[in-house]
């Protein structure tokens, strides 16, 4: 702002030829300090302003990775019950998988449907899709028809009211599910696919 001030050079009056007063000169001075501080809060408040809103988007965003990463962390949680499940029963049946992951299904983390993949072989298919039928479902199939040595049909699902068409779909079947698969199946680890597009 002194930069600004001292660069005023203040012209003399064209009808008297005199230099203004030291009073005018003042007042002149004061006015051009005043417009350089109206212009330099106005500066100082959008910058502000433009700094507050970037740190309100950054919180924004840190906030929904935090949330992320707890779904995330609580879906795996689930998901290893649901594994504990079926290691330790030789047999789990339909009602007792829809009872099991039915408090899982009423938190609000966006989940549409939990389910239970079984490898099959492929020697074993028309096996498996007579025990299937005999619970009851009697038009249930294996789809779409694929030419690899294993399958993995889906066989438990919850809820099933919304979702019946995934019933018997076989996840390798798609490339993006199938890489997910194989990488779950050759390290033993929990794997997540690249988007998808639902059957159901």
């Amino acid at each position: 702002m002194k930069a600004l001030i001292s660069e005023i050079k203040l012209p003399k009056n064209r009808f008297t030829g005199s230099r203004p007063s030291p009073i005018l000169a003042a007042t002149v001075l004061v006015f051009f300090a005043l417009v350089a501080a109206t212009v330099f809060a106005s500066l100082f408040m959008h910058s502000n302003s433009e700094s507050t809103s970037q740190r309100n988007l950054a919180n924004s965003v840190d906030a929904g990775m935090d949330s992320i990463t707890i779904e995330l962390a609580e879906g795996i949680s689930q998901l290893r019950a649901i594994q504990g499940l079926f290691n330790a029963s030789e047999f789990v049946t339909r009602e007792e998988f829809e009872k099991f992951v039915a408090g899982f299904l009423e938190e609000p983390h966006g989940v549409q449907a939990l389910e239970w993949i079984l490898r099959v072989p492929a020697s074993q298919k028309e096996q498996h899709i007579q025990s299937i039928r005999q619970e009851g479902f009697e038009d249930f199939d294996i789809h779409p028809e694929t030419p690899f040595k294993d399958i993995f049909p889906v066989t438990y699902l919850a809820p099933f009211s919304g979702n019946a068409a995934a019933l018997g779909f076989d996840l390798y079947s798609e490339e993006v599910r199938r890489a997910a698969l194989i990488k779950a199946w050759e390290t033993g680890e929990l794997a997540i696919t690249d988007p998808i597009t639902l059957v159901q």
